[in-house]
């Protein structure tokens, strides 16, 4: 339910929200490895809202992530594969200002080069 002028919540609260992820990583750090993870990030939905505000429903995202990691002169390369909301969820974050015209981002790919030293 939308919230009218005199409401008893503050504005602005961000429901309860977590991330858990797990990773495994196979090779030498020495030298050569290679890793795999999976995360789920979710947020609880918020029906206690303050003046001018509007509930937002809870949410689970899936992430995962797949990455090279290798010593080439004396200096470690990365490259990282991640894929952000995997499943491609529609969902609002409860405390942006656009979540009642707009979703948050969906299926998101990146991929990630980096060099140590």
């Amino acid at each position: 339910p939308d919230a009218r002028p005199g409401s008893r919540y503050l504005p602005l609260m961000p429901p309860l929200r977590g991330h858990l992820g797990m990773r495994y990583e196979r090779g030498r750090a020495s030298s050569r490895s290679w890793n795999l993870g999976t995360a789920l990030r979710a947020g609880a939905a918020q029906r206690n809202v303050g003046d001018f505000e509007t509930a937002s429903a809870s949410y689970a995202l899936l992430e995962l992530t797949g990455g090279l990691r290798f010593l080439v002169a004396g200096r470690f390369h990365a490259v990282t594969l991640r894929v952000d909301n995997a499943t491609d969820t529609a969902w609002r974050n409860h405390l942006s200002r656009t979540k009642d015209i707009m979703p948050e981002a969906g299926r998101n790919f990146s991929l990630l080069y980096r060099v140590s030293f």
